[in-house]
């Protein structure tokens, strides 16, 4: 969605409109006569198709970082081997190499580098795709600092130092009212999930904080200087019609304060900013639908689950060997014991979440 937004913004001037497409979507049959085939064409999937939390794990694992640099009169070219790779790796007073697979390569130039570095790292970059052979079609792109594209930014976990806290907040829905965030004060929460008749379904606040990756969710809070702001979380597997029917729940309610001046605020599941998890202290659980319980009685396999601790949340992953990652802290609830399992690379706020996440569906005490 975001490379459709730069797509729509830089190519086409803003003037053009972004329609979400799903298999059962009315317009699927004006998408497909734009390819050049029957409005009534069937997408078969292929036999070596993977699903997209599998895409992203292979593409994470082909992406490679090279370090190029001036040391004693020659250039030098070092691997970063560090994971998961972030946008801080980058040196403004160096260039480095981006090897993407098929995604393509680019060649990064610091605002600050030698002019030595700036000439070698594209010859460095052209010489990737003979070295590794690479198809033709493979491109290579000179990215300069602080205008990268999104595709670049894509192979990273990825800070914009010029960025607003609140991330897509919808232009002209109370931008201006936007205050510093009071960390040191609970905010009271509101919030409603999306039911299968497109209603706003309040939730209680013992279920506060706990997700389902195929719904929406709405919260409301007002901040320590009056400021209201709505958030509306998107499930990564919810359809386009709930999501179209949250769009609407979420004008409502902003109508509704503020004189209809209360802050719009998106947020996709794995892409919670700061601000959304401070309003649920660091315990949000994410379970992979809405007919997955947590539940202390672990003694059938229904209740067995494998948690992913990471950037504040509790996400359920497949109950395999194959989830764990030694970057990240996994809680795994299995029959009458709970295991937590700490990465050799966990943070200690991933360790402090996993602690709290036990603390509250798990402790006995």
């Amino acid at each position: 969605m975001e490379f459709a937004r730069n797509v729509r913004d830089y190519a086409h001037n803003g003037k053009s409109q972004i329609q979400l497409i799903e298999p059962n979507s009315n317009n699927c049959g004006i998408f497909f006569q734009h390819l050049g085939v029957d409005s009534n064409f069937k997408v078969t999937r292929q036999s070596d198709d993977i699903d997209d939390a599998e895409f992203e794990k292979q593409r994470t694992v082909e992406v490679k970082l090279f370090h190029v640099y001036d040391s004693d009169g020659k250039t030098k070219v070092v691997e970063i081997t560090k994971r998961p790779l972030t946008s801080s790796l980058l040196d403004t007073n160096d260039c480095f190499i981006v090897d993407m697979g098929n995604s393509g390569i680019y060649a990064w130039v610091g605002k600050k580098c030698s002019e030595n570095e700036r000439r070698n790292v594209w010859n460095l970059a052209n010489d990737f795709l003979k070295q590794r052979n690479y198809p033709s079609w493979i491109s290579v792109t000179k990215v300069k600092e602080e205008v990268e594209p999104p595709l670049f930014k894509a192979a990273f976990v990825w800070e914009d130092k010029n960025a607003t806290p609140i991330l897509n907040v919808a232009v002209g829905k109370g931008l201006e009212n936007l205050k510093a965030f009071d960390k040191e004060k609970k905010h009271s929460v509101e919030a409603w999930r999306i039911d299968d008749m497109g209603q706003l379904s309040p939730i209680s606040n013992d279920k506060m904080g706990i997700l389902y990756a195929d719904e929406c969710f709405l919260f409301r809070h007002q901040d320590a200087g009056g400021n209201d702001y709505v958030h509306l979380w998107q499930g990564a597997k919810c359809n386009v019609n709930r999501k179209q029917q949250a769009k609407q729940a979420m004008d409502k309610i902003s109508s509704e304060h503020r004189n209809g001046k209360a802050a719009q605020v998106y947020v996709k599941q794995g892409k919670e900013p700061e601000r959304f998890l401070k309003l649920f202290e660091n315990e949000i659980v994410i379970l992979m639908d809405s007919k997955q319980v947590i539940n202390n009685n672990n003694n059938d396999d229904e209740h067995k689950h494998l948690f992913r601790i990471r950037n504040g949340c509790a996400v359920q992953v497949k109950r395999e060997a194959s989830s764990l990652n030694s970057n990240d802290v996994f809680v795994l609830a299995a029959k009458e014991i709970v295991y937590l399992w700490q990465g050799k690379g966990a943070s200690q706020i991933e360790k402090d979440v996993a602690q709290r996440f036990f603390n509250r569906f798990y402790s006995t005490k």
